[in-house]
């Protein structure tokens, strides 16, 4: 199936709020090839470009919401979008088919591995953890990544020392698009710059608050991702959206309200 999206499905085009219905703008197409010039232009490696298509990270090609979208003659549901673009982009790179879904089974073997790591460290930083989950939630936002090369809140990025964010078509249903806006007068706000040096501080690539939870990235890979969730309800009432499919959900502690989750 991995394979079959990747390279067989070649017309693309963007959905509108109902499924199953397009609109002549093909997003997705614009998308693709924005990002095979800024590859071009940049001299991108492949590692490269797997840190740029990170969860929330500046190349996350995911719709925002779980209609699904157009791809050939099927709806797509979020995670085959991003399984797309990496398919194409791995040709690109010429990465062997044979080879296509290692970067993904490193990823998760990797989870798998130190699984009880991420969940002794939990309970080491519950506090600080529990703490930073208050200022999210107590924030006007609801995305924080703080990566080595960017930082975001909200819809906004910092890159290279400007703040600048996607110039997204209405009829789009994706967070982003093949054209930027810079923002000279708008900068990140104090709160925001603390939850961000926490998050850094704490070796977290970022956090989301959606719903009743907040999820809190260690790290993530096209539309996987892993860390820890928060969250007042018993998981079995939480509806996280369409971005996060809980794979393991698991209490890091029967005396702590804190889930270790591997989502994609």
């Amino acid at each position: 199936m991995f394979v079959c999206i990747c390279f067989n499905l070649m017309v693309l085009g963007c959905s509108s709020s109902e499924i199953g219905q397009t609109v002549p703008k093909t997003c997705l197409d614009e998308i693709i090839t924005f990002h095979f010039e800024e590859i071009k232009k940049n001299k991108y490696s492949f590692e490269e470009y797997l840190k740029f298509t990170k969860p929330y990270g500046m190349w996350d090609v995911r719709p925002r919401d779980g209609n699904g979208v157009m791809i050939g003659d099927r709806i797509a549901k979020s995670g085959d979008v991003s399984h797309y673009h990496y398919g194409l982009f791995s040709a690109h790179f010429d990465i062997p088919e044979r080879d296509l879904q290692r970067p993904v089974e490193d990823f998760l073997k990797q989870v798998s591995d130190k699984e009880s790591f991420y969940k002794e460290s939990a309970l080491r930083y519950v506090n600080q953890l529990t703490s930073l989950t208050m200022k999210i939630v107590n924030s006007n936002h609801n995305i924080f990544i703080s990566h080595k090369n960017f930082q975001r809140v909200g819809d906004i990025f910092l890159e290279k020392g400007e703040h600048w964010k996607y110039d997204i078509p209405r009829n789009s249903p994706y967070a982003i698009s093949n054209k930027k806006i810079s923002l000279k007068d708008i900068s990140f706000g104090k709160g925001d710059k603390e939850i961000l040096k926490e998050l850094r501080d704490l070796g977290l690539y970022g956090a989301v608050h959606q719903d009743n939870a907040v999820l809190i990235l260690v790290d993530g890979l096209l539309n996987y991702s892993y860390g820890y969730m928060f969250s007042p309800l018993h998981p079995a009432l939480i509806r996280p959206g369409p971005l996060f499919n809980f794979r393991v959900l698991e209490k890091v502690h029967d005396n702590v309200d804190v889930y270790f989750y591997l989502s994609n």
